[in-house]
């Protein structure tokens, strides 16, 4: 609690807002995204069917990244994370009253919605946190949210759990859990909407539309320091790297014997000591560099998917998850700051938007050769992803350089 204490001062203004609005968006996530792929699955799914709604999912929100960065920063940040919150919400409705796996590719478009809001929530955060302290604000938005979400695997699974069905889960308390969701996430974006302040002075310029947004955005980067444009690169291929095996842990354990309840329960206490880990974390960044956390959070990560794959028992797959978030965190916080640090304020929406395209064609070409990969062989995506981390670690040792100077 200290170590939470140590951290609160900085915790106001857009941080609070910010941090107030995930926890009730994470709180009703965390109950039923542990359980996503196994819903899939129980509706008719499959492993490339997980890759294909991830994929459609990716390119629609592609198209909408480019707009939500270019009216970031023309238009200012917080009025359009608030909007686009509350309108991909409704996406889940489909997931609600899903007969099949096809009634959830609506449901996957309307959800990219929320892509016109990642570059503006990744600006705002930068433009809120100061350079010196932003492994510490970082951690603070990265694990604050997740303190009521620590219940939430564990309460998900008690409301879905049914003995001797179908992978062991009820559609009918799945449908339920997605409904609370659905309310959730409209909560969350209304917080959003009027308490949200924007911080970044916006130039008085005219505002271009339709593909006029597209021409900008690609200016922009073309006009960029050759050490954006490797951060671009790179984070898209470590996002490839680090999704290999992510769809597929649920499943995995669960079809190796682990309940619905115990698979609960490992992400729950996963999340508890992950989340104290990444307000360590935040101190270890803001100390000692972004890349030299960086690197051996990636190394960790490859540690744990190896001990996942030959986990046996309930408490073998809970050590490996609980290494892997120490990794996760460790690899998130450290790579996010290092961007804040590089991206100047007045491209800051646009850059990245384009950085959350690349870091989607990364992350969802990875689930969906994730996908086919355990249709194959269902060990199979973690023997990869083992190889991928190492050759993480390895790019980022020699490619990945901390910025010079620490962007406002």
């Amino acid at each position: 609690m200290a170590l939470i204490a140590k951290y609160c001062p900085s915790l106001k203004g857009n941080l609070l807002v910010l941090v107030s609005s995930l926890m009730i968006l994470k709180f009703a996530l965390q109950m039923v995204s542990p359980y996503e792929s196994v819903y899939v699955f129980a509706i008719g799914g499959s492993g490339l069917t997980l890759g294909i709604l991830s994929t459609i999912q990716m390119l629609f929100s592609t198209l909408f990244r480019i707009p939500g960065g270019y009216l970031a920063d023309k238009r200012g940040r917080s009025r359009i994370i608030g909007l686009a919150m509350i309108s991909s919400a409704f996406g889940y409705l489909f997931y609600v009253y899903a007969r099949s796996w096809v009634w959830l590719l609506p449901g996957a478009v309307i959800l990219s919605l929320r892509a016109l809001a990642d570059p503006a929530t990744e600006a705002i955060k930068a433009d809120s946190i100061n350079p010196d302290n932003r492994g510490r604000g970082y951690a603070l938005i990265n694990t604050l949210p997740n303190i009521p979400a620590l219940i939430a695997p564990a309460v998900g699974g008690y409301l879905i759990v049914e003995e001797g069905s179908c992978f062991g889960i009820s559609l009918t308390g799945v449908r339920a859990v997605y409904t609370y969701l659905l309310m959730g996430a409209i909560l969350s974006g209304m917080i959003i909407l009027f308490f949200l302040k924007d911080v970044y002075t916006l130039k008085d310029e005219e505002v271009r539309h339709g593909l006029n947004m597209f021409r900008d955005a690609f200016n922009v980067v073309k006009a960029s320091e050759s050490s954006i444009k490797r951060l671009l690169l790179l984070g898209g291929f470590f996002m490839f790297c680090f999704h290999l095996d992510s769809g597929m842990t649920a499943i995995y354990a669960i079809s190796s014997g682990v309940s619905t309840v115990q698979w609960g329960w490992i992400v729950s206490i996963t999340s508890l000591v992950s989340l104290f880990s990444g307000l360590i974390i935040g101190g270890l960044v803001d100390r000692f560099g972004r890349k030299r956390v960086f690197i051996p959070s990636v190394l960790v990560l490859g540690v744990s998917t190896l001990f996942f794959v030959l986990s046996k028992s309930f408490h073998m797959f809970l050590i490996s998850r609980i290494l892997g978030g120490i990794g996760l965190y460790g690899r998130m916080i450290s790579f996010q700051v290092l961007v804040a640090d590089s991206v100047p304020v007045d491209v800051r929406g646009r850059i990245m938007a384009l950085y959350s395209i690349l870091s989607s064609l990364g992350s969802s070409s990875a689930m969906l050769l994730s996908g086919v990969l355990y249709d194959v062989f269902r060990e199979l995506p973690f023997m990869v992803s083992i190889i991928a981390y190492g050759m993480a670690a390895v790019v980022a040792y020699r490619f990945l350089d901390e910025s010079e100077v620490k962007q406002l």
